[in-house]
């Protein structure tokens, strides 16, 4: 699995040498800020170990401690003339901030569904983990084909349309997987991946094209690893909310067939809450505002 990705690297890589032009440093020099640096590897770590630990008291001690971290490296950033952040970004342009809280809340949603769906189709449809697997492709493939062409479309459409369309069709799909029983059909299944494959593809490269062209040129970099960022606390988030749902409903013992209405019930829940996460998601979408590009669009 991880030896497959290096020759893709290694031609992406290639491909960045030889055909994507353009300068690659900022020309004016600035001071690398450790204390900054330090500071939030402190928050993103307890972060990280806070929520694999909940819900024991150590879980809630280290969230409280990359809380307190979180909000110095906020004032930290607020008063350091060459920071790693500029915090005053996020007030500045309502475009970036709104459209990074909609990633961070689509991703939490969308993330955790293939773990959701696996757990479904092998133990209460019986299906085999390559059957599964290629029922869950469904969702994947559908994002990859239309986030190149939603990206080309938000070059010449505000991004927000698309994204906020994009939100719509994925929550319509989450919709329709909330409502799982226990010998609901593949067909059923699969429409409603494709939908969420479809949606997400519409969302997620004009939503990155907003927060690109949110920023002036100079702080392109700053707004690439805060697009990531949000990315990747969305990833976690919605893991641990699943597993700590698990870990409340299911326990740490091994699936049985007397578990699997308990199994359901878990992933109905979990699927609800991703549902409210993606209504939030659209909404703040459609309220982002107008973006007024300062840059020449990055894609895709």
């Amino acid at each position: 699995m991880f030896v497959f990705q290096v020759p893709l690297v290694v031609l992406l890589l290639a491909l960045i040498k030889w055909r994507l032009p353009g300068e690659w440093k900022n020309p004016r020099h600035s001071s690398f800020d450790w204390r900054g640096t330090g500071i939030f590897a402190l928050a993103s770590t307890c972060l990280v170990l806070g929520l694999s630990y909940l819900p024991d008291p150590l879980g809630i001690v280290l969230l409280s401690i990359a809380l307190a971290a979180m909000l110095l490296f906020v004032l930290q950033q607020s008063r350091h003339t060459e920071p790693l952040i500029r915090i005053q970004m996020f007030r500045e342009s309502r475009v970036f901030s709104m459209s990074l809280s909609t990633a961070l809340l689509m991703y939490a949603s969308v993330y955790p569904l293939t773990f959701l769906l696996s757990l479904y189709l092998q133990y209460i449809q019986g299906f085999s983990p390559a059957h599964a697997g290629q029922i869950i492709l469904v969702q994947a493939l559908a994002m990859a084909i239309l986030a190149p062409l939603a990206g080309r479309m938000s070059d010449k459409v505000q991004p927000r349309y698309i994204a906020t369309l994009g939100c719509a069709i994925v929550t319509i799909g989450f919709f329709a997987l909330s409502r799982l029983t226990m010998d609901t059909s593949v067909t059923y299944i699969s429409i409603s991946l494709v939908l969420v494959g479809i949606g997400f593809g519409l969302f997620s490269t004009p939503n990155n094209n907003a927060i690109m062209g949110a920023v002036h040129s100079s702080e392109l970099g700053v707004a690439s690893a805060s697009m990531n960022l949000a990315r990747t606390i969305g990833n976690l988030l919605g893991m641990s909310m699943v597993n700590f749902l698990v870990h409340v409903f299911l326990g740490d013992a091994q699936f049985v067939p007397e578990q699997y209405p308990a199994l359901l019930h878990t992933i109905e829940i979990a699927l609800n809450l991703a549902l409210g996460c993606v209504v939030l998601a659209c909404v703040l979408s459609a309220l982002r505002g107008k973006e007024v590009k300062e840059v020449t669009s990055t894609t895709h």
